[in-house]
């Protein structure tokens, strides 16, 4: 038996992901991954709140995938330009994720995906 979806027939969070989707196919070169985009907004998030975020919290943080894979992912968003690393004064071991306006653009595009995808309805 069908599910009847009408009282259902928008969803904002459907029209966010196809919004996403749809800039991730005409945008190849830039489009990032569901673990880089965890990484970019941790460092977003930090940013916005005026600490750092140190590659070694993110690899500690075994909520996003291996040490490996953050790595590399790390590799991929500093080669598309999304974050620089700056060795830290106190010691040079130590590297802190900056976020630069390539991902600050990033999140504004997203956040007006979301926001016609929210008004939308309304």
């Amino acid at each position: 038996m069908k599910t009847d979806l009408r009282p259902f027939a928008y969803s904002p969070y459907a029209e966010l992901f196809q919004k996403i989707q749809q800039w991730n196919k005409d945008n190849p070169k830039i489009a990032i991954d569901s673990v880089e985009e965890q990484i970019l907004y941790k460092a977003l998030s930090a940013e916005y709140e005026g600490r750092s975020l140190f590659v070694s919290d993110l690899i500690q943080s075994t909520e996003i995938g291996s040490q490996a894979t953050i790595q590399g992912r790390i590799k991929r968003l500093l080669s598309l330009g999304y974050i620089n690393l700056i060795v830290c004064d106190d010691d040079n071991r130590k590297k802190i994720i900056e976020p630069t306006q390539v991902a600050v653009s990033f999140d504004q595009q997203r956040s007006i995906f979301l926001l016609m995808a929210a008004n939308k309805d309304a």
